[in-house]
């Protein structure tokens, strides 16, 4: 039977779509790129974010503009992302907090970071650095360890709120060394800085980039850092593993992730101009200073390393039966 006049123009219609995609796909982007950082502008994730920016638009011929959108342990911009277009225009610069940490403990999350988010490449990590407050007698984590002992839920430690690596830091040391220390969240690590300098709180985990500057200055003493290896901004300073707590290796990281369905070439083409961004000399000299450890990877290994991470942060926040409000 022959085939319809109506037919025949479907079949081309539907071809012509088919077609079509692709040819979109190779002419992205053909307006700016808009990168949500979703914390504060100064931070290592913002830092991270405006180092590999411009490098990223010089190699994609448009605009990438930073949009920082803080709130909610880094979940309104996470959301917005999530819930954004899938057409490569809008990008998330995810972190430990909005893409491992959130997921177990906030049980009404308003994304799902495994299912609304293509991860694309990690860009860097900082160690967190643990120090005490002057007055603290305690030059070793063993000696504070057995301060916190000696003087049970006496010592406080500070974080930059609820749900961040920073506060898990702090948890993961609990645990580790069974000692009942008490949580005290800010807004942002600034403030509870301020009050380790002062000794309103005796302790802190912090991001080496923020803490460095008050070491530097002796307002407090560093008596660790949580990298696999010690810092070259601070060599006398041993990491927790060698102070004995073995598997102790905590890293802020972010990286770049676009929204779930967004088309393959297009993520393949947003994960090579970042790839480059992140071999710029320009893009090194800014982050390296800062103890951010570059560390450009595939689609799948990012992939995995985030499934990783989850799951490392889901078993802490169950051992440690955290709790945040939602």
């Amino acid at each position: 039977m022959p085939t319809s006049r109506s037919t025949r123009r479907a079949f081309v219609a539907g071809a012509l779509i088919l077609s079509a995609a692709p040819v979109r796909a190779q002419e992205f982007p053909a307006r700016p790129i808009r990168l949500v950082v979703p914390f504060p502008a100064g931070g290592a994730p913002d830092i991270m974010a405006r180092a590999i920016a411009p490098r990223m638009s010089d190699r994609l011929g448009q605009p990438v503009v930073i949009d920082n959108k803080p709130g909610a342990a880094g979940g309104l911009g996470a959301d917005l992302v999530a819930k954004s277009a899938p057409d490569g225009y809008t990008l998330l610069l995810g972190t430990i907090s909005t893409n491992a940490i959130n997921a177990s403990l906030y049980p009404n999350l308003p994304y799902d970071h495994r299912r609304d988010f293509a991860p694309l490449s990690l860009v860097g990590s900082v160690p967190n650095v643990l120090s005490v407050t002057g007055s603290l007698p305690v030059e070793t984590v063993a000696e504070l360890v057995a301060y916190a002992k000696a003087h049970p839920g006496k010592v406080n430690f500070g974080s930059s709120g609820s749900g961040s690596t920073l506060h898990m830091c702090g948890e993961m040391l609990k645990l580790a060394a069974g000692i009942d220390l008490q949580h005290v969240p800010y807004k942002g690590s600034a403030p509870a800085l301020a009050d380790l300098v002062s000794g309103q709180i005796q302790m802190m985990f912090d991001n080496a980039p923020s803490a460095l500057p008050q070491v530097k200055a002796g307002r407090i003493r560093a008596i660790a850092q949580t990298g696999a290896q010690r810092s070259p901004l601070l060599p006398d300073v041993p990491t927790m593993v060698e102070q004995g707590f073995a598997g102790f290796v905590v890293t802020g990281w972010a990286g770049l992730f676009g929204p779930a369905a967004t088309p393959p070439a297009v993520l393949d083409r947003l994960h090579a101009a970042l790839v480059e961004a992140l071999k710029d000399e320009e893009a090194r000299r800014r982050m390296e200073p800062l103890a951010i450890d570059i560390q450009p990877q595939s689609r799948a290994e990012f992939t995995a390393f985030v499934e990783a991470e989850t799951t490392r942060w889901a078993d802490v926040v169950r051992r440690g039966n955290i709790k945040v409000d939602a």
